[in-house]
């Protein structure tokens, strides 16, 4: 199976600026998104359902001391 995914090794600062850019993704509030509510999502490992429910998952691909990638996929 061939895992798809919208941006690849980021950072949570890279992850939040990607989402409020994307018009697929608003809140329901219509703010931009903070950093708070893109790390919440990290906890969740998924976005919010009315959002797509895209799973968030922490990068394996690069591994740099002190540093946190994530990967959203498709």
């Amino acid at each position: 199976m061939v895992v798809e995914y919208l941006v690849k090794n980021v950072t949570l600062t890279s992850l939040t600026k990607f989402l409020n850019e994307s018009k697929d993704f608003v809140k329901s509030t219509k703010k931009p998104f903070t950093t708070n509510d893109v790390n919440q999502y990290i906890n969740l490992r998924h976005l919010p359902y009315y959002m797509g429910g895209n799973i968030i998952e922490e990068s394996e691909d690069l591994k740099v001391d002190g540093l946190k990638l994530y990967n959203l996929r498709k």
